[in-house]
C-alpha cells in the first residue's frame, strides 16, 4: 500500500517541472551564491586584520597572566591594555565593539 503512494506521489512530483527545479537548481544557486559571499572566492591572498580586544587584568593572578599570554599568542587578535574606567568609557562612546 506504502509503495503504491509512494510511486503515486513521485510521478506527480516529477510531472511538476517547476517544482523539480525549484527543489534541486534553487538550492544549488543559493549555494554557491552564499559561497561567493562568504567563501572568499577569488584566490586572494589577503589577510584579515586582527580583531582589538580591550584587556583589562583586574585579578594580576598567576592564572589571568597566563590566560592573557595564551591570549597574546593568537594571531587572530590584537589585546589593546587598558585600565576598566578608560575601557567602559571607549565602549559607551562606540570607540570598540564590545564582543
Amino acid at each position: 500500500m506504502i509503495l503504491i503512494i509512494l510511486k503515486k506521489d513521485l510521478n506527480l512530483f516529477f510531472s511538476d517541472r517547476k517544482g523539480v527545479l525549484l527543489t534541486f537548481l534553487l538550492p544549488i544557486i543559493l549555494i554557491t551564491l552564499f559561497a561567493f559571499a562568504f567563501g572568499g572566492i577569488g584566490g586572494g591572498s589577503s589577510k584579515s586584520k586582527p580583531i582589538e580586544l580591550l584587556l583589562t587584568d583586574i585579578d594580576q593572578t598567576k592564572e589571568s597572566k597566563a590566560i592573557v599570554a595564551k591570549l597574546d599568542t593568537l594571531a587572530s587578535l590584537q589585546l589593546v591594555p587598558t585600565d576598566l574606567i578608560k575601557g567602559e568609557e571607549l565602549v559607551k562612546k562606540g570607540k570598540q565593539l564590545v564582543f
